[in-house]
């Protein structure tokens, strides 16, 4: 099986801890180095 990572991940919540958590548990996963945030889309 060939592990790929994602190019990049975009995150938009309204809530800033929730984008925390989620964009440093994909981090820890290893599936994208490249985590975009946005409060508000």
């Amino acid at each position: 099986m060939v592990n790929k990572k994602i190019k990049c991940v975009f995150l938009v919540d309204d809530d800033s801890i929730n984008n925390f958590i989620n964009a440093r548990l994909i981090r820890r996963l290893g599936v994208t180095d490249d985590v975009i945030v946005s409060l508000n889309g």
